[in-house]
């Protein structure tokens, strides 16, 4: 069993801006921001089997048991403007895959 829990990836924000009734994007410092904390944990179950020519090993794993919709990258944003010509922006993320069963088999001589 394998268990993580790094905080998020860093992140630079981003503001939008009317410029002479323009829209513009202002990036922010650089990494001030960052996505939410992730975690997940693993499970690994492996038997080997010797035989007289070498050996047998099989093995089952579930990655992100607890299924865990966890932020792993920025993929845009989104801005509002209100009629007092407020822009507020909404970052969209894209998040890990749920529960993944993997299974495997090696043979060594």
């Amino acid at each position: 069993m394998a268990g993580v829990y790094p905080s998020g990836w860093p992140a630079a924000p981003v503001d939008g801006v009317l410029v002479n009734g323009v829209f513009h994007t202002v990036l922010g410092a650089y990494n001030s921001d960052g996505l939410r904390p992730y975690r997940h944990i693993d499970l690994r179950a492996r038997r080997n089997i010797a035989t007289s020519r070498g050996g047998l090993s099989f093995f089952v794993e579930m990655f992100n048991v607890l299924g865990f919709a966890d932020v792993t990258a920025s993929d845009g944003y989104t801005f509002n403007i209100n009629n007092n010509s407020i822009i507020t922006g909404q970052r969209h993320t894209e998040s890990i895959l749920g529960m993944v069963p993997t299974f495997g088999a090696t043979y060594g001589f």
